[in-house]
């Protein structure tokens, strides 16, 4: 009738007898479970194995058609199983049995008939494989290569796109804006003061702020637009199908503001953030997705050069520059290894008796093919790639150690000054180097003396306040450079306990020439004798210099009135001349 299940059109032989059917220990004990059935599909027998996977009883099964005990919707398909099994093929197929209370477990049938000598199927033998456990396996396979896939091009903190996606989306974002004639761009973020962050905080801390930063990022652009991280706390934003340069100015603005709101809850106090941003525009010609992210590096660079917290856009008019810095940051690295720094002694001298009373040393860099490169072009470069605390230990160590060994020769003087950057400063491990430095070279830490500039204090004026206490602490002097050239030198001199000032060399120069100037210098003097801080004129190049500052009451100078810097053996020279 239609609509009845088809059943097999067999000869119905006789029943098959016990004797010919699997017996004994080997059959019932089998790990893997076993039916006999006879030629129209019913159970005739069913080892251990059978009921401890359908979780039905063998009596239950005896006698019963296999088929009641399938899923509704792969009866039919058993139905021509057994037809091909009663036609004397070994068959398989995967079905779903229905266990009890509905429980559904999916199985492999593998069945094979027994064929008695005129050619009938006497019985068939089945092996019931659970695959229930397999699938789950092959579940937790494809979830765990799945996630591989995810962790291989993705960030694992952030959750961005990692840089090696980013390559293939950028790729592919150019070769859409061919295909279509779209605008696109590519900017590269860097975090303002992350490493300040880290290493003042800890890199719990900075882990948080980069999650900040992602979030901040993912939710300022479109969702079409692809956020990465691309290393460290650098990201990078492609965006598509844009119409103008205006479109990016007007994502840029919103990013800049996104990156001025403080980050709250990861630190003790509200922490100020703020990013530099560099962009660079491809169109329906541009071919190489790889010099894009050299223009964007180039461009945040550019705007990192000149202060933080801006934006600024790719040119060819920056290239030079730009490509002369990359290639020192090339080179920086090695410089260390390769012996290439030096430092130069500039002695300070008491102007009326001509004794040298200390030294400033100057580090200077000599580029095996460049030649000289002044600490002006290199130390930023030095700062923004993480190896100025490399540059700084050397420089304080070989420093101490040039002290100690005049010490041993029996000349006089009083200390020795090494210039910290403004990176330096902000360094929680600026005191150990300081301190390991003088016990490497057996120095008297009252012989070291510590020069910062106005700037660089003012930078992070927190943390710097907390480093120069840590530094007074330890005994060394502390010495404010450049002094009068910043809006806040007497704030610096008032909140600080330095112990000498540095009169700027635009003040030296500018002496005699107008009787403010010589004032000027005159009441710095008066104000730092007032503090009890000793005064060094710096860069002074004439006698006239010279007279006019002994008159306005300045006893320390230095400048090439009195020598150029000299190598280690050149101021040995110098200061035991003028010691005589």
């Amino acid at each position: 009738m239609a609509g009845e299940m088809m059943q097999p059109r067999v000869s119905m032989p006789a029943a098959t007898p016990a004797s010919a059917l699997p017996q004994g220990a080997l059959f019932d004990t089998a790990p893997v479970a076993l039916l006999c059935l006879d030629e129209p599909g019913n159970v005739l027998l069913a080892n251990r194995a059978v009921a401890r996977l359908l979780g039905r009883a063998p009596a239950y099964m005896q006698h019963r058609p296999l088929i009641t005990m399938v899923h509704q919707a792969d009866r039919r398909r058993v139905v021509s199983h057994l037809m091909r099994l009663a036609q004397g093929d070994d068959v398989e197929i995967d079905i779903v049995l229905e266990m009890p209370h509905g429980t559904p477990l999916p199985v492999t049938l593998l069945s094979t008939p027994i064929i008695d000598a005129s050619g009938s199927l006497r019985f068939s033998q089945h092996a019931l494989l659970d695959m229930s456990r397999r699938r789950e396996v092959e579940r937790t396979l494809q979830q765990t290569a799945a996630r591989l896939d995810h962790l291989a091009h993705h960030d694992a903190l952030t959750g961005l796109a990692n840089r090696y996606l980013m390559e293939d989306r950028l790729a592919q974002a150019v070769a859409r804006c061919r295909r279509n004639g779209w605008l696109g761009a590519l900017v590269f973020v860097d975090i303002d003061r992350f490493k300040l962050y880290n290493d003042t905080y800890g890199h719990a801390t900075g882990d948080a702020i980069l999650v900040e930063a992602a979030t901040r990022l993912s939710l300022a652009v479109r969702e079409q637009d692809t956020v990465c991280r691309y290393s460290g706390d650098e990201f990078l934003v492609i965006l598509e199908n844009i119409t103008s340069q205006a479109d990016v100015d007007t994502v840029l603005g919103k990013l800049r503001e996104e990156f001025r709101r403080p980050v709250y809850g990861v630190a003790d106090r509200a922490l100020e953030l703020s990013a530099s941003f560099g962009a660079t525009l491809f169109d329906r010609n541009t071919r190489d997705a790889g010099l894009l992210i050299k223009q964007a590096d180039l461009a945040m660079y550019e705007v990192k050069q000149n202060g933080q917290d801006a934006v600024g856009y790719y040119s060819p008019q920056i290239n030079a520059g730009a490509e002369r810095r990359r290639l020192l940051e090339a080179d920086l690295a090695q410089a260390l290894d390769g012996s290439q720094f030096e430092l130069q002694f500039q002695p300070q001298v008491d102007a009326a008796s001509g004794r040298v009373k200390g030294c400033e040393a100057l580090l200077r860099w000599h580029h095996p093919s460049r030649g000289l490169i002044e600490p002006s072009e290199f130390i930023p470069i030095a700062e923004h790639r993480g190896h100025i605390a490399q540059i700084t230990g050397w420089a304080l160590v070989t420093a101490c150690q040039a002290a100690r060994r005049w010490l041993e020769q029996g000349l006089a003087f009083e200390r020795i000054a090494v210039n910290v950057s403004a990176r330096d400063l902000s360094s929680p491990y600026l005191t150990t180097q300081v301190a390991q430095a003088l016990q490497h070279a057996g120095l008297p830490a009252d012989m070291l003396e510590i020069e910062v500039t106005e700037t660089s204090v003012m930078h992070y004026p927190e943390v710097a306040a907390r480093t120069l206490r840590a530094l007074a602490a330890t005994g060394v002097k502390l010495a404010l450079d450049d002094f009068g050239t910043g809006y806040s030198s007497l704030k610096c001199l008032k909140d600080h306990a330095f112990d000498r000032i540095k009169i700027d060399r635009s003040f030296v120069d500018a002496l005699g020439r107008h009787a403010g100037n010589d004032a000027i210098v005159t009441a710095m003097v008066s104000m730092a004798s007032s503090l009890g801080v000793e005064v060094v004129a710096e860069g002074v190049e004439h006698p006239g210099q010279r007279v006019r500052l002994l008159d306005a009451g300045v006893p320390l100078m230095q400048g090439k009135l009195f020598t150029p810097p000299l190598d280690f053996a050149g101021a040995i020279r110098f200061m035991v001349a003028a010691a005589r």
